[in-house]
């Protein structure tokens, strides 16, 4: 497997746990239609929030911060799924 799609796998994964976290948190039970709209706006905050969460990975590893890497990217695209959810379901 390619480290890119590592990463893309990776960040798809957080942003997915942080939607379902936000809407397991606030007991929502989405409708087929929020959940479509849902998906959809999980990959473009995806798309949006990969970039910025690369940069600052690559900061903290060039830190010699390994794990603080791993946490600021997981974190970062968790906050894109919760983003998502809240702009969907709210």
């Amino acid at each position: 497997m390619k480290k890119q799609d590592t990463f893309s796998e990776a960040a798809g994964e957080a942003v997915m746990r942080g939607a379902a976290s936000f809407v397991r948190v606030q007991g929502f039970t989405p409708t087929d239609e929020q959940y479509e709209a849902l998906t959809a706006q999980m990959r473009i905050a995806a798309r949006e929030a990969l970039p910025k969460a690369l940069e600052d990975a690559r900061e903290a590893l060039a830190a010699n911060m390994d794990s603080v890497a791993a946490a600021t990217f997981e974190s970062s695209m968790r906050l894109a799924g919760i983003e998502a959810a809240k702009a969907v379901l709210t």
